[in-house]
């Protein structure tokens, strides 16, 4: 079973419900939740849209043509036709309100994200979350809440200097002693696209001023509660 992610879409910052949602059946990691914001961050940046049914298309227009990396193929050859796209949900209504576009249902892949443009639609997929963010198209910012949290309690510091998780079997999962004496500052509220390319380019290491601490380690990241 994945680590299932839902991004909740809003129009602007204030409102209190979305009126999309992407759900993705893998990505509910720290890294992995911030690169699926930046791909449809990185889709809808610079479109003009008019309304929330604009929106919806375009969110809708950029699943369709989000596949599987070629190298893949070699292995799962049958992944070369599959994509993202509308939800089961919302499939009806999708067909309605775009009939001009080819959703191409036998081909959706959960994997690849799956739309959801109503309310039940939307709750439909919020059922199976594992891990949030919000996407918020005023601002083209992320506020995520998918972060593996550990107390400092449970980390001890090595002889090689490294700190670990005291109960954790792999020797290769731990924070540096430089990264941990050279903790700053991060956001996890109102991340831009170029917040979060640094962010997974490993340019963040930080913490915060009340003892919220967030570093790399790994695929995921690790917060540290002071």
């Amino acid at each position: 079973m994945g680590q299932r992610l839902t991004m909740m879409v809003y129009e602007h910052r204030n409102e209190e419900e979305p009126f999309a949602a992407v759900y993705m059946h893998w990505s509910a990691y720290s890294f992995s939740a911030l690169e699926e914001a930046a791909f449809l961050l990185q889709h809808l940046a610079g479109k003009s849209c008019q309304s929330k049914e604009e929106w919806k298309k375009e969110i809708v227009t950029a699943y369709l043509q989000h596949r599987y990396e070629p190298v893949c193929f070699e292995i799962f050859p049958d992944r070369k036709e599959r994509h993202g796209g509308i939800c089961q949900e919302d499939n009806a209504l999708a067909q309605r309100m775009w009939p001009e576009m080819d959703l191409d249902m036998k081909n959706v892949d959960r994997n690849l994200g799956l739309v959801a443009i109503s309310k039940n639609g939307i709750e439909a997929l919020q059922k199976w979350s594992e891990g949030e963010v919000r996407i918020y198209l005023d601002t083209m910012t992320v506020d995520s809440d998918v972060f593996f949290q550990y107390p400092v309690s449970a980390w001890t510091q090595g002889k090689d200097g490294n700190w670990r998780l005291s109960d954790a079997d792999d020797e290769d999962f731990y924070i540096s002693d430089k990264t941990w004496q050279n903790l700053s500052e991060i956001q996890t509220v109102g991340l831009s696209l170029s917040d979060i390319t640094k962010f997974l380019e490993g340019d963040a290491k930080k913490v915060s001023e009340d003892g919220f601490a967030l570093t790399d380690s790994g695929y995921t990241v690790i917060e540290i509660i002071q």
